[in-house]
Order: structure tokens, then sequence, then C-alpha cells
């Protein structure tokens, strides 16, 4: 793996080799995610293939898809190519790394890991944090997804194992310095537990990430492939992490958790610098535009208004914003929202994923929509 494991005792009762089952509470079903086309056709009687989809926060201008030998389709895979991993280490800025096919992988995984923990999770962000936890007979403690320093009376009254964060939130778009995220991992690894810190949507600002600070005992950092290059469907995702939590990890994944053809599609993209600087230009140019375009027709104050380099979000009244996603969705439109609690009761939050400049007739399909909105 570039990098070889080392066997060494567990910190905790499980094995390197253990993986607890999986418990899925009768009560609960699996989350929602954007991008169900086929959910949201049946619903609003539209062929799929007729849909805007803005409900994913994926890069609209992806990686281009490089041509590749016979032999990647052909042959099994190695399980981990080293240059692949070398190029995720080097792009990562980390000394261990681990692939898996997506970071939702590694997401189902980590809970198997460990002994009945509390964990603290944000009370909006990706639902799959939450599930997989409860899932594996986990206790779940939710905090103020708008403010992540609500984790600190958490972590300090030691009311929690393990703690999730997800950085820059989703959809809060809330971003937490490296300093706040390393206090929070010594505390938490000074008593057995991790902090977990998923990183799908920082790779436009990557001077904020916590990967290199990952090969150290108790923080485990999640990153994507899909969201940045824009190739989700190759399903590619990384868990950056101390060796030997890696190594039981690596062991749940079994053989061939990255298809050949994904690995090398990955390997060129870390290291196409080029595509990668224009990239980060780019999606922040398509987010003030989003962010101008919705501003101008949804009337909102600018406090309202929340985004990243891949998505847009705002805060409405929940009947207008009700009103909003159901309109758009009549014209194939599709948006995610999120209903909100506490400070912002009464309230919704729509986000926009981002339209291509390139895509000028998506863009003033998207324009015309908004405009026929009445506040």
């Amino acid at each position: 793996m570039g990098q070889a494991f080392r066997r060494s005792p567990a910190r905790d009762s499980l094995s390197p080799m253990t993986l607890k089952p999986f418990y899925p509470p009768d009560s609960e079903q699996p989350p929602q995610h954007g991008g169900d086309l086929g959910a949201a056709s049946e619903q609003f009687g539209i062929d799929p293939n007729d849909w805007l989809d803005l409900s994913t926060g994926i890069n609209p201008d992806n990686y281009p898809v490089p041509t590749l030998a016979p032999a990647c389709f052909t042959t099994l895979p190695e399980k981990y190519r080293v240059a692949f991993l070398d190029a995720a280490r080097h792009y990562y800025g980390c000394e261990f790394v681990l692939a898996g096919p997506g970071s939702q992988r590694f997401i189902e995984l980590l809970p198997c890991l460990r002994d009945a923990s509390t964990v603290g999770v944000p009370d909006i962000g990706y639902a799959e944090h939450a599930y997989r936890w409860r899932q594996a007979g986990h206790q779940v403690v939710t905090y103020d997804a708008w403010k992540p320093a609500a984790l600190d009376t958490l972590i300090e009254e030691g009311r929690v194992d393990c703690a999730v964060i997800i950085n820059p939130g989703n959809p809060t778009a809330k971003l937490v310095s490296r300093s706040h995220l390393r206090q929070w991992h010594r505390q938490l690894d000074a008593r057995g537990g991790w902090l977990i810190i998923d990183e799908a949507f920082i790779d436009a600002t990557p001077d904020k990430s916590y990967a290199p600070f990952a090969h150290e005992r108790g923080v485990v950092v999640l990153r994507s492939i899909g969201k940045y290059f824009g190739l989700a469907g190759i399903r590619c995702g990384f868990a950056i992490c101390h060796p030997e939590l890696g190594e039981r990890l690596d062991y749940a994944l079994g053989p061939w958790p990255v298809t050949g053809p994904s690995q090398h599609i990955v390997e060129i993209a870390l290291g196409d610098h080029a595509w990668q600087r224009n990239a980060a230009r780019t999606l922040l140019r398509n987010s003030r535009w989003m962010q101008d375009v919705v501003v101008q027709h949804l009337g909102m104050p600018n406090r309202n208004l929340h985004s990243t380099g891949f998505f847009v979000g705002c805060i409405l009244k929940s009947t207008f914003a009700d009103h909003v996603f159901t309109k758009l969705a009549g014209g194939g439109i599709l948006i995610r929202r999120w209903p909100l609690a506490g400070d912002f009761a009464g309230s919704t939050l729509l986000r926009f994923g981002l339209i291509s400049s390139e895509s000028v007739l998506l863009r003033d399909r998207f324009h015309s929509a908004l405009a026929q909105i009445e506040r």
C-alpha cells in the first residue's frame, strides 16, 4: 500500500480484524440524498433526462476522463496501485491514506470498529453519519451545526467519546479552524476517542484541510473525489488516518475496493495541478454567479446566504421556501431543502448546486425559472 501496515495491539477491546455487524433500527429509514432523479421524476411526472439537477453539490465542470488501456477493464485491479496511493498522499499532504469506493464506505465502516460509544454529530448535514452510528448500536448526540463551537461543551464535559464534524458544513458552509480541530482531536484522543472530519467540500480551500495532521492517533479525515473533480460515478474516496486504524479499515474493506479504471483516472486527476488551480477559480466564480442570481430573485438579506465553492444555501421562511422548491421542481429544476429549528425555527434552507459558465442555456433556464417565482 505504499506504507506497510504494522501489527500492534488495538487501543480498545476490538482486535484489528473485528467488524461488528449492523443492527438497523426498525423504526428508522435510510437517509434520502440529492441526485435521486428517479424519485423526483415519479413525484413530479418529469422524465429523468429533462431535469436540471442542482441537488448534489458536484462540480459541474468535471475532470476530463482520459482514454484508458483496455487492460484496466479486462483484468482484476491491484488492491492499491503504488502510483495511485503516492498521488493521493502527495495531493492530500499526508503520510498515510486508504482508498475505498467513496468516502461513504468509510462512514459505514468506522462505527463498526468501536464498542458502544456516544457520538456527537451535527443536527443538520450529511445524514449518513448519524444514521450509520445509530445503525451500529451507538448513542448519537446532536449539536447545533450553525454553531460548531457547541461541540466544545460536549467534548470538555466528556459527554461524547467520538465526534463528527463536517468541514465546511453541508449545508451551513461553516468552517472550523485547524486550531479548533486540533483542540478537539487532542481532547478526544486522550480518552481513546475519535474525531472524524468529513472534508467532502474542502478541496477549493485546501489550506484549511486537517489532512496533514491525520497520521496521528484519534483522528480520521474523509475526502471525496466525486465533488471537486466532478467524478461521483467512479466511486472513489479516501480515509486519512493513523496506520493502526487504517489496518482495521483495510481488512473491513475487503479485496478490490476501488476498480482498476477508477484508480487510473484518480491517479491522473490528482497529479494534474494545472487543472486543479483552474478548477478552484472556476468553482468560486460559479458560486458567486449563483449567489447573485439567488439574491436578485429571492430578495433575501446577505446574512441569510451561506456558500462554498460547491453550493449556495439561502434561508427563507418555510412557506416561501416550500413554494420555491415546488415551483422549481415543477419546471424540472431539482434543489435540496432542510427545515430548520432553534434560532431558525420557522425557516427552511434551500441549497443550490452550481451551473457551469459554459452551460449558457442551463443558466438562462434557471434564471428564467427564478424570475417567474412570485414573492
